[in-house]
């Protein structure tokens, strides 16, 4: 959404507001309060798009209580997914504001919320939002060092997944089950399990291949690169440079589309990292001056249009390399 339409949407919404707080006033019943929390709940929205989290973490807050009392007095599954939504989204901006605490509790809150929808429903989505809740508390367990419940957590994730992906089949659940599987990876390797960091890896690419072939989807590329690029690293740390050359040619020609596609800084610099990294694995004084020279081109072009530090700093790395393996 552009942001004159964002603009436009919060000026309506703050005009709901008011009109919703003066009926609620005046009558209070059930459809005024609803529409309140409503009202409330987009301008959070919106707050959330536009990153500004203080603002989102307060309008989503003021919905929590009305939407509480609502669900409280009718049961309905309605109003019970509209506040497993306000406890969701409270759980994203805590975890965008990089507070873990504050994330773990509110999803802490939503999972007997989307428990007891899925149960009651026994809707594929229901489901998904219950597997993506499991996920989310392995995932903040790890961040709080937690893991022992971080892998109590993503194994729940993982069987709910499975299940989804092998009933359905969707490209939603395909990503569910990707994002778990990355996520057992990462706890392979905090817990110094590379053998098991490495499976959940190839299952997780097993699933992206076909699904970012069948996608063309910008988001499953860089998903797709991502996995590759770990598995290199793997390969790497395990005595095997050739296979991680394979996979870091594989990473290559996807950061090279995505650069190509996205054109931002980021993607420019994980596509010279990729250069930098066959760089180091090179057999070759010559082979390796030709991978650095290749990130040390790109890199100079994106310095004469973009003040970055990141770039200086690649620039300066790379120079180091090049004059050592040069002098």
């Amino acid at each position: 959404m552009a942001q004159n339409d964002l603009s436009a949407a919060e000026q309506w919404y703050r005009r709901g507001v008011v009109l919703e707080q003066q009926l609620v006033q005046q009558a209070g019943d059930s459809e005024d309060r609803k529409n309140l929390v409503l009202m409330y709940y987009n301008l959070g929205v919106v707050a959330r798009i536009q990153k500004d989290w203080p603002a989102a973490q307060d309008w989503f807050t003021r919905a929590l209580e009305p939407s509480q009392a609502l669900a409280q007095e009718s049961g309905t599954v309605q109003d019970l997914q509209t506040l497993a939504d306000i406890c969701a989204n409270l759980g994203s901006v805590s975890y965008a504001q990089r507070n873990w605490a504050e994330a773990y509790s509110w999803y802490s809150q939503l999972l007997p919320l989307a428990n007891t929808a899925a149960q009651q429903t026994g809707e594929a989505q229901a489901y998904r939002r219950l597997g993506n809740c499991y996920e989310k508390l392995g995932e903040l367990s790890r961040l709080q060092g937690n893991l022992t419940a971080a892998r109590d957590w993503l194994g729940r994730a993982h069987t709910m997944w499975v299940s989804l992906f092998q009933q359905a089949g969707t490209p939603e659940d395909c990503r569910g089950l990707v994002t778990c599987c990355r996520q057992l990876a990462l706890l392979g390797q905090l817990t110094g399990s590379p053998a098991e960091a490495w499976n959940w890896y190839r299952q997780a690419l097993s699933l992206l291949e076909p699904l970012a072939r069948e996608s063309r989807s910008v988001q499953d590329a860089q998903d797709l690169s991502d996995v590759c690029h770990q598995l290199a690293l793997l390969a790497q740390a395990g005595g095997s440079p050739n296979e991680a050359r394979g996979w870091l040619e594989q990473e290559m020609s996807l950061r090279k589309t995505l650069a190509r596609t996205l054109g931002t800084v980021e993607a420019f610099l994980e596509l010279c990292d990729c250069y930098e990294l066959l760089g180091n694995l090179a057999q070759t004084r010559g082979d390796q001056a030709d991978w650095y020279q290749r990130a040390y081109q790109v890199l100079d072009a994106l310095s004469q249009s973009v003040n970055s530090p990141q770039i200086a700093s690649a620039l300066a790395r790379i120079r180091q390399k090049l004059a050592q393996l040069l002098s």
